[in-house]
């Protein structure tokens, strides 16, 4: 799997910024965006990973955390919550889906054609509807649900990030057994894959619960 250049950086460092706010070289850039895929497909890889994201990842100032690690973190009440709208100015939900949309029923034809799988990355953190002018709709459970049944596909989906998905629930520790996108069966269940210590320094905690 690689990454598509539709990175998770906000939209002022994006290289084809058209696709998300459906600028004059939209259909232009979604052209590279096919012929990319069209591209993995010859080289042998199966896989592709992308954001929809206009406003980047937003943090707030490094916390400490276990073992002396310095952590990113994201405290709603640390940010500046009157923050002005980037370039995109204010868009709406209904805005939003209908770019996404237009997005898909570019990509995923090409994707089916060729057999490269799409995953799309969840927005990270979830951020109440209007921050920075923008309503961000892959950041809810239900917006998730919406994305992955639009233009159905088995080469059409999520780049699945627990954690993500995780800061999104009202109670993620209770339902830590339970993936909201996954069925699961009824008893507790075991991971199938060994499990690995993590170094300290790369743990990444203190996002809001």
């Amino acid at each position: 799997m690689i990454q598509l250049p539709l990175p998770s950086s906000p939209i002022e460092t994006a290289t084809y910024p058209d696709i998300l706010l459906a600028g004059p070289e939209r259909d232009r850039q979604l052209d590279a965006i096919c012929q990319l895929i069209e591209n993995l497909a010859i080289a042998g890889i199966p896989a592709a990973k992308y954001n929809l994201n206009l406003i980047g990842i937003p943090r707030t100032p490094d916390e400490l955390g276990r073992g002396g690690s310095l952590n990113a973190s994201f405290r709603w009440d640390k940010t500046d919550q009157n923050a002005a709208p980037g370039p995109a100015g204010v868009l709406s939900e209904e805005e939003n889906w209908e770019r996404i949309d237009y997005f898909l029923s570019r990509v995923v034809p090409v994707a089916e054609s060729n057999k490269v799988r799409l995953a799309c990355h969840p927005h990270d953190p979830y951020t109440p509807p209007g921050y920075k002018g923008v309503t961000r709709v892959l950041g809810t459970v239900e917006g998730l649900k919406k994305f992955v049944t639009m233009h159905e596909s088995p080469y059409h989906g999520l780049n699945f990030c627990r954690g993500t998905v995780g800061e999104m629930l009202d109670n993620p520790r209770g339902n830590r057994r339970r993936d909201p996108l996954v069925r699961q069966p009824e008893q507790d269940f075991q991971p199938a894959l060994p499990q690995y210590p993590r170094p300290q320094a790369l743990v990444h905690g203190n996002l809001p619960r």
